[in-house]
């Protein structure tokens, strides 16, 4: 089950969190551990993956904005696409977020420039922010039940929602430009849960 929802006002949160990823990245080194995004070789910091994930114990104002800004309308709709406004309320949480910023590579390096297949522990749904996605071929494959691979077919300000268990990658950035995503995972609990509606 994947589900997707276009952000509202799109362009206008674009250029004001880039501009924040952009500033946060002049104080800070944004340069990902290969062994955050890679499964074998030797742990040096990539030049072409920049993310807060490894980043700890700081104001990120990027983030702030996409929590405050951005996130409660889609959250919300996702929630009621799972019907969980059927006999109770829902309500839910962040357990941890971070940007992921992926610079364009050449196809002879094959396993750089994106994020191997990984699961998300600890949450019920893993969702990804598509805030800079020049082109959907480089946006992310899910591994479905049926051993199928699915391809989603994403644009700029798309939120994409699936269970955190399902498998999934961001697939090489061989393109021209950045591809910037921000991950958020969450999890819903159903509140007044002696009530019937």
């Amino acid at each position: 089950m994947i589900i997707k929802h276009s952000v509202k006002n799109h362009s206008a949160h674009k250029d004001e969190i880039l501009e924040r990823i952009e500033r946060f990245k002049s104080y800070y080194n944004t340069k990902m551990p290969s062994d955050y995004v890679r499964q074998t070789g030797e742990r040096i910091h990539l030049d072409n993956v920049h993310s807060d994930l490894h980043v700890h114990d700081i104001l990120k104002p990027h983030l702030d904005y996409v929590f405050t800004e951005v996130l409660h309308e889609p959250m919300d709709q996702i929630g009621q696409h799972l019907k969980l406004g059927k006999f109770n309320d829902f309500d839910w949480s962040v357990h941890n977020a971070w940007f992921q910023q992926f610079l364009p590579v050449s196809k002879d390096t094959p396993d750089a420039g994106g994020h191997t297949w990984h699961l998300q522990p600890g949450c019920q749904f893993t969702s990804v922010y598509f805030v800079d996605l020049p082109d959907s071929k480089y946006s992310i494959e899910v591994l479905g039940l049926n051993e199928k691979l699915i391809t989603i077919d994403a644009k700029d300000g798309d939120i994409i929602t699936f269970p955190s268990w399902l498998q999934h990658r961001v697939i090489p950035n061989h393109g021209t430009k950045n591809n910037t995503i921000i991950v958020i995972n969450t999890s819903f609990n159903l509140t007044d849960a002696n009530s019937n509606k």
